[in-house]
């Protein structure tokens, strides 16, 4: 059996493999670019893109007292609000019945 030659054209080869990494590059670089301003448009329509991080910290603060502690939510209802542990004990002391 004679030996068959092998003709593998490397220049081709190297071609390919140079397009076909950079469209990949740029396909990632897009996706990647598409994201960060899906996002940023879903923070400026939920209206704390233009927050600073002092007024987040704020809004975090408030809604962790809320969370935390107990108050009323309508005096005229009757309707009050505990520390969100009390109320995860009562529901499982409840289920547990």
């Amino acid at each position: 059996m004679a030996a068959l030659e092998d003709k593998v054209n490397t220049g081709t080869l190297l071609i390919i493999g140079v397009v076909g990494s950079v469209i990949t590059f740029l396909i990632v670089m897009v996706l990647r670019v598409s994201y960060y301003n899906m996002v940023d448009s879903m923070q400026a329509e939920r209206g704390n893109a233009g927050m600073n991080l002092e007024e987040r910290n704020e809004i975090r603060a408030e809604q962790r007292e809320a969370l935390e502690s107990y108050g009323w939510v309508d005096r005229e209802a009757g309707t009050v609000r505990i520390p969100i542990e009390d109320a995860k004990k009562l529901v499982l002391k409840d289920l547990a019945n």
